[in-house]
């Protein structure tokens, strides 16, 4: 089942201007370095590395998240909403990472 979510992706980046830029993706084809690289210029400076980790490119990275979690700002908040919208209107999975347990120092 889709969510409303992902149906109002598109009216999303079309308000701001965003959605005849979303780079294409076609699956197996297309360099996912490439194309991660490309959406983080498409959605700006703070998206940069949102997809550069060992989980590879179709997890956005741990480290990056840590540091946009629980938005603050419009700003943070518009970065994230921008990279999910314009992944989902690509056709590009992309998964979280969360729910990390650390074992206690010792």
């Amino acid at each position: 089942m889709v969510s409303r979510f992902s149906d109002r992706c598109p009216q999303r980046l079309s308000a701001r201007g965003l959605l005849d830029q979303v780079p294409p993706y076609v699956p197996g084809s297309t360099d996912e370095a490439a194309f991660t690289q490309a959406v983080g210029k498409l959605c700006g400076p703070s998206a940069q590395g949102a997809f550069q980790s060992k989980y590879g490119y179709h997890a956005i990275s741990p480290d990056w998240l840590l540091s946009h979690r629980l938005p603050s700002t419009p700003e943070q908040l518009d970065v994230i909403s921008c990279l999910l919208d314009v992944m989902r209107v690509a056709g590009f999975e992309v998964g979280i990472i969360g729910n990390e347990a650390y074992a206690p120092t010792k």
